[in-house]
């Protein structure tokens, strides 16, 4: 019985220190550390941008598969998705693919706290003993932010929204695939553990996930990671 309540206190407190501030105790020492095991993501709620960096940056997993849903009338690039997963082996060194798991789900409107529970549904691959998991949902747009790009959904989610897309790059529309691609590629940085930055040439930066300028050149756009976002990213994977 003693041993079963200082289980739970322990979970309870993880629990609390979670949903603290980012250099909180909790957060800064024990979050990477117990973030790799799925069970105690699950038990603790470590669900958000980072906390599933293991599953792609670390030795349990030797593939990556990228499910991907979309909404009636949205169809994914599928040069952008073979680009996508290009640069997701490169920078994890894992063989990457991807799969169309539902297209034509009825298209609706949703804000940022009912796609979870939709996200629940469709989603179909979860990290495995063979492969981790990576989803992607292509939806319109965001009704509580129209120009919002693409966001992260939990530990393991990508959205991506087609029409705010539509309507950045309408003045030059052969360009929505790279960006179609950057967007994917930004948030999936996210899921690794990067957090935004201001340095104009690198992937994350905060503005390529809303309707900022559009490149009208196409080597413009930015499609990878920057010199400081993979050393980044280096540091994170030894941390593992």
């Amino acid at each position: 019985m003693v041993v079963i309540i200082l289980l739970s206190g322990s979970l309870i407190v993880f629990n609390f220190g979670s949903l603290g501030k980012e250099d909180n105790w909790f957060n800064k020492n024990y979050r990477l550390k117990l973030a790799q095991y799925p069970i105690l993501r699950y038990v603790i709620g470590l669900h958000y941008d980072g906390d599933g960096r293991s599953d792609y940056l670390g030795s349990r997993f030797d593939k990556i598969v990228v499910e991907i849903d979309s909404l009636e009338g949205i169809t994914p690039n599928t040069q952008a998705l073979e680009d996508l997963v290009s640069r997701i082996k490169d920078v994890t060194g894992k063989e990457t693919n991807y799969l169309i798991s539902n297209s034509d789900i009825p298209a609706f409107e949703f804000d940022s706290e009912e796609v979870g529970s939709f996200i629940d549904r469709l989603r179909v691959h979860s990290s495995s003993s063979g492969a981790a998991s990576v989803y992607v949902l292509y939806a319109g747009v965001n009704k509580d932010e129209p120009t919002l790009l693409g966001q992260t959904f939990k530990e393991y989610g990508i959205i991506v929204y087609s029409q705010a897309l539509d309507n950045f790059v309408s003045q030059n529309p052969a360009t929505k695939k790279l960006y179609e691609s950057s967007t994917i590629l930004h948030e999936f940085g996210h899921q690794l553990g990067l957090g935004h930055n201001d340095k104009a040439n690198c992937l994350m930066n905060e503005s390529a996930e809303y309707n900022h300028k559009a490149r009208f050149r196409a080597e413009g756009v930015i499609m990878d990671f920057c010199p400081l976002e993979l050393q980044q990213i280096r540091f994170i994977k030894n941390s593992l």
